[in-house]
């Protein structure tokens, strides 16, 4: 069988194997959502090229795509406007009570995912291509061992490129092996993860992204895309 990098909508690339094949993407609402999730957002200099999910069996990456086969894999991430700095997360969720952490080390923050705390917590991790796919198998076994597992919103978003991968995954709020392909920019996941996370702490942040959560959780339409300004929402 060959295996074709494409982000086109209607390609269907196996996992592995057993060839499962992704389902277009559908929101699951959930009454019962916690309501403080744990954030792990991972930043790679990767491409979508460096995935198995996205390039097929010839790229060995069973950590990224047992992540992917966990929940989403976006197809159409464009590259304008250009985003903001993710690590913005970190200050809104500390001042809503998150411990909140930033790494370059694998271990710490194996470390950091790990610990049992009472509060919510959020890390951003940023790896090398050559790091990632064992880095984010370390991480994950470090939630499950935690408990954290199902509380916890995982992102790994790769280089700000044309064919930038992201995996997003969310046990019981955002069901498996899914494929999304409506266009969304970069700069769309900042406001989306906060509201996620702390509803209305991206309000008053000057940025272009939109906020995607409902969309993504609720099944909400996509919102309009307009520039944020600093106390309002977009349209």
């Amino acid at each position: 069988m060959s295996h074709v990098l494409t982000t086109a909508p209607d390609a269907l690339v196996p996992f592995g194997t057993n060839a499962a094949i992704e389902q277009r993407f559908t929101a699951m609402a959930d009454p019962h959502r916690p309501r403080t999730p744990r954030l792990l957002v991972v930043a790679a200099d990767l491409s979508a090229a460096q995935i198995g999910a996205y390039a097929g069996e010839a790229v060995d990456t069973p950590h990224l795509d047992r992540l992917a086969k966990s929940g989403a894999r976006f197809t159409q991430l464009a590259t304008s406007p250009a985003p903001p700095p993710m690590s913005l997360l970190l200050a809104p969720l500390a001042e809503g009570g998150y411990d909140t952490g930033r790494f370059a080390d694998v271990d710490r923050a194996v470390s950091f995912v790990g610990l049992r705390r009472k509060v919510p917590w959020a890390a951003y991790v940023e790896l090398g291509a050559a790091d990632c796919d064992a880095g984010v198998g370390a991480l994950m076994a470090a939630l499950r061992r935690g408990d954290h597992y199902r509380m916890t919103v995982v992102l790994v978003l790769g280089a700000h490129t044309p064919n930038a991968p992201a995996l997003l995954a969310w046990p019981g709020q955002i069901p498996p092996r899914q494929r999304f392909d409506t266009p969304i920019a970069r700069a769309d996941w900042l406001p989306t993860l906060l509201e996620v996370c702390r509803p209305g702490s991206s309000r008053h942040l000057d940025h272009e992204g939109v906020d995607l959560s409902g969309h993504l959780l609720d099944g909400d339409e996509v919102p309009a895309r307009a520039r944020r300004t600093v106390g309002a929402r977009a349209a």
